[in-house]
């Protein structure tokens, strides 16, 4: 992969050496992303790490669940959606929702129908 092979620009997202050869990952890890993370005083993560949050951030944030595939390099939005599912607004707060509507039944139970049903109730009370 370098720019002999059909670039005829590197794109942005390429680290390459003067060359165009792709970066030796444990020399770009060494000498760049581990001094990077020391001065932003962050722990050390792997450059993978950082894809993941990226995505975990947009989607939590309820960006375009169509553009984030794209800025991955994800052939497919399936596999975003397969992998960062979890973390879609809308899940959560269906999750949230049904709690709701849980407490909402047991604060609120559901009003006796017919005199025969309020009888029973009232002499199961008293019994």
């Amino acid at each position: 992969m370098n720019l002999k092979a059909g670039w005829r620009e590197v794109p942005e997202w390429v680290f390459v050496d003067q060359d165009g050869k792709p970066l030796d990952p444990g020399n770009l890890r060494g000498r760049v992303h581990y001094k990077a993370c020391e001065k932003a005083k962050l722990r050390r993560v792997r450059i993978h790490d950082i894809r993941h949050s990226y995505a975990t951030i947009r989607i939590s944030a309820g960006h375009n669940i169509a553009d984030v595939p794209r800025q991955l390099g994800h052939a497919s939005i399936k596999i975003t959606v397969d992998t960062y599912y979890h973390w879609l607004p809308s899940q959560r707060i269906g999750e949230v929702s049904e709690l709701d509507q849980i407490g909402e039944v047991r604060d609120n139970p559901q009003p006796i129908r017919n005199q025969k049903e309020q009888g029973a109730a009232t002499e199961a009370v008293t019994t």
